[in-house]
């Protein structure tokens, strides 16, 4: 499916935190907290007050124990009014890019005419997950008191407290990383890398090439770094001021291996981070003093198979362009981000968009992949680039773990 707005809606604001490792330097803040800082910053950089704002939308996946409300806990946090409604998203990685969808529509039919949308993820503080029954259906001896669970035996007798930590041992603990952010949700059994193995082999990719695209990737953020090029689009997170790359050891070394050693698909590591967007209706805008960054022209859906989800980005793009062409607007795009949750798309996407400068500060392999807010970061990292390399029009692609991708068409004003 595909959506072209019929107002002309604007995006008069970005903002995205550094990105930190999983137990790296963001490791003190939760998700919400994240949040609250990419909307703020987005926030005043549109120039707008807090109160102007509508409506938010943000993305968010591994989102237990972050409390009720959370969209609206990091809205708050942001400056935003409480009076102001706000709406988790998940669509697994696409959740940022799928909150701005749900913004271009509320702008389109009138709902808002300003409204954020972005992502949130803390991959760091993702709890353990305890089933409440054992196999045999029996409820777990616990007290509950507020958000608090206390688990208990039923007396001091040592057997009894035997017991208990049989039945913890049968209830089984999982990672809310694994359960809610990487297994396929037809099939736990499979991790969505194993989806891209396969798929690498099915399309005959070679180990080596995959390893010189996630190289190149690498390369391209240390270098972005060390040139400033990212420095327009970063809001410092305390003593935190840039991303925390993938070091240097781990794939200086990449560059025409064919070990098996080296990865098959050079996945994006865990990450915490956020990003923010505040878009609005053109005419909003002006009456507020805003100006605009980008325009949105288009964005379109695609839903697949779990297996084929490494290839769903450029159908995705291909909707976006041919609806695009049918209504008159120019579906060339000299620039493209995408998100590379595997670094063997990035042979995919070259020989869609040859002529394209395609993550020109890298990607996922080497930024990491804080999963909520994936979509919304690199939005906005285009949108910097875009501004940069003086490029009129970009493309922004990203995939979905059980199956699908968003492409989205940006034009500068």
């Amino acid at each position: 499916m595909h959506f072209l707005p019929r107002r002309e809606i604007v995006i008069i604001g970005a903002a995205r935190t550094p990105i930190g490792a999983r137990d790296g330097v963001l490791k003190n803040c939760s998700a919400t907290d994240l949040g609250g800082i990419a909307i703020r910053a987005a926030v005043e950089r549109a120039g707008i007050p807090a109160g102007a704002v509508g409506e938010v939308f943000l993305g968010n996946v591994v989102g237990a124990g972050l409390g009720m409300a959370l969209a609206k806990k990091a809205s708050v946090a942001g400056g935003i009014p409480e009076s102001v409604p706000a709406t988790v998203v998940n669509s697994v990685c696409s959740s940022g890019m799928s909150a701005v969808w749900a913004a271009l529509q509320s702008i389109d039919l009138g709902i808002s005419d300003v409204v954020v949308a972005g992502g949130m993820e803390s991959r760091t503080n993702a709890p353990y997950l305890l089933n409440a029954h054992t196999p045999d259906g029996k409820r777990l001896k616990a007290q509950l008191t507020g958000a608090s669970l206390t688990l208990r035996a039923t007396s001091d007798d040592p057997a009894s407290c035997v017991e208990l930590v049989r039945q913890l041992h049968e209830a089984g603990i999982r990672d809310a990383n694994i359960v809610d952010g990487l297994a396929c949700p037809f099939d736990p059994a499979k991790l969505q890398n194993d989806y891209a193995i396969a798929w690498a082999k099915a399309h005959g990719l070679h180990i080596a090439d995959i390893d010189e695209a996630a190289f190149e990737s690498y390369r391209k953020a240390e270098e972005a770094w060390e040139s400033g090029a990212f420095a327009d689009e970063v809001v410092p997170v305390g003593d935190a001021t840039r991303d925390e790359l993938v070091p240097r050891s781990r794939w200086e070394n990449l560059k025409g291996s064919s070990t098996t050693e080296s990865s098959a698909y050079n996945t994006g590591p865990l990450a915490d981070g956020a990003a923010a967007l505040v878009l609005a209706s053109a005419e909003r805008a002006k009456a507020l003093g805003a100006k605009p960054l980008a325009r949105v022209t288009g964005m379109a859906r695609r839903e697949c198979g779990p297996a084929e989800f490494v290839e769903a980005p450029v159908h995705a793009a291909n909707e976006l362009a041919r609806a695009l062409k049918a209504a008159g607007k120019s579906a060339d795009f000299p620039i493209v981000e995408a998100n590379e949750s595997f670094g063997l798309q990035m042979l995919l996407f070259r020989t869609a968009w040859p002529k394209a400068a395609i993550n020109v500060h890298g990607g996922t392999t080497a930024l990491r992949h804080p999963l909520g807010a994936a979509g919304a970061r690199i939005l906005t990292t285009l949108l910097f680039a875009m501004r940069r390399y003086q490029h009129p029009r970009g493309l922004a692609v990203i995939c979905f773990g059980g199956g699908g991708a968003f492409a989205a068409a940006l034009e500068r004003v």
